[in-house]
């Protein structure tokens, strides 16, 4: 898959911990209420706890609105706030490494370096095209030289990775010239 095929699945997947499908219907989801809770009376609901229908309609707006602004730094901007409204896990890391993505290709060091040091990155193949695009904005930026080369490194041993089977998904052959593409231009950022 592309990087954009990646990036509206993790779309999805935000808009999935919201209750909304793809096609926008939502799904059944219970409701836990206080009393419910073992954590005492009258506690708020844990992070967990699905949010309201309002809330979801709320955070689907926002990320839409978000996703649709071809602005990266913008879109990281308009990202950020809704970091803390969805609960620890998948959803939330998901958000934070397309707003790190975002402010990698914006070239904003100082925030791509605060969301780096918050989340693992992993080596999939999302985390090369994240690296890439850090390298990328040290190079730009003529800082950091040694860790641009490190991160470019690190991309590539990813894709050789992927490559040879050693990821978990298997590629097709398109996979593998989109793998090849890539290389070029994480070569290219060398």
């Amino acid at each position: 898959r592309t990087f954009m095929q990646r990036l509206l699945s993790a779309r999805f997947g935000l808009m999935a911990v919201l209750g909304m499908s793809a096609i926008g219907c939502p799904p059944k989801v219970p409701v836990v209420t206080t009393s419910e809770r073992s954590d005492g009376a009258g506690a708020p609901p844990s992070p967990e706890a699905p949010q309201s229908a309002e809330w979801r309609r709320s955070m689907r707006d926002k990320l839409e609105a978000a996703f649709a602004e071809p602005e990266p730094i913008k879109k990281a901007e308009m990202l950020e706030p809704l970091v803390n409204e969805f609960p620890e896990g998948t959803q939330r890391e998901q958000l934070k490494r397309i707003i790190l993505h975002n402010y990698a290709i914006g070239g904003n060091i100082e925030k791509m370096e605060k969301y780096v040091a918050e989340i693992e990155l992993g080596e999939d193949l999302s985390a090369a095209q994240i690296l890439n695009a850090m390298a990328y904005a040290y190079a730009e930026k003529g800082v950091k030289l040694s860790d641009a080369r490190a991160h470019v490194l690190k991309a590539l041993n990813i894709l050789d990775q992927h490559e040879t089977g050693g990821g978990r998904v298997r590629l097709s052959d398109d996979g593998k010239k989109q793998l090849e593409e890539a290389r070029g231009y994480y070569l290219d950022t060398l």
